[in-house]
């Protein structure tokens, strides 16, 4: 939910091996996230590129994935080229995003920092804590634990950049 795009992602855990995967409904995305992953990208935490999806996480469990869907091969390095640059609707739109899921996690596990978080928050983003409590509320109800959160909150995309499209005005 950090990205303007729609994306869909889910946490792998298989016995003591993680595998994180992204899928992005545009292609171009990917170049976008990428950068803030390669401090992440180790020999024990390495990445699988896909057209408009990433998955990062073991090696042996990368291995398979890239071998079921005919990928290269996990690497423990990006090699990273210049994504073209987000107009800045995109811009504002990610970080709006970013934003409201952040008070949702806070929402959903530290409610008590709600209000701090959104202080002053009214005028750049009227109706904010509705749409954080109302999808943290659905969270809650699904009783999404920590390591779940990305996952399950990408499941509530519409709503928040239905919201984050409001405040910008117009669709993507």
């Amino acid at each position: 939910m950090a990205f303007h795009d729609e994306m869909r992602g889910a946490n792998c855990f298989i016995g003591d091996e993680t595998v994180l995967l992204r899928v992005y409904e545009h292609d171009s995305s990917v170049s976008h996230v990428l950068p803030d992953l390669a401090p992440t990208i180790s020999t024990d935490n390495q990445i699988v590129v896909g057209a408009n999806w990433y998955a990062t996480g073991s090696p042996r469990k990368l291995a398979e994935l890239a071998r079921f869907v005919g990928a290269e091969p996990p690497v423990h390095r990006l090699a990273l080229s210049s994504p073209s640059p987000l107009d800045p609707r995109d811009e504002a739109l990610g970080l709006c995003s970013s934003y409201v899921t952040s008070v949702v996690r806070a929402v959903v596990f530290e409610p008590s920092t709600v209000p701090a978080l959104t202080k002053d928050s009214e005028d750049a983003y009227p109706g904010l804590v509705g749409v954080a409590q109302a999808v943290g509320q659905r969270l809650r109800d699904e009783r999404t634990t920590e390591s779940e959160f990305d996952s399950e909150v990408t499941l509530q995309a519409g709503t928040i950049r239905s919201y984050c499209n409001d405040i910008y005005g117009g669709q993507r």
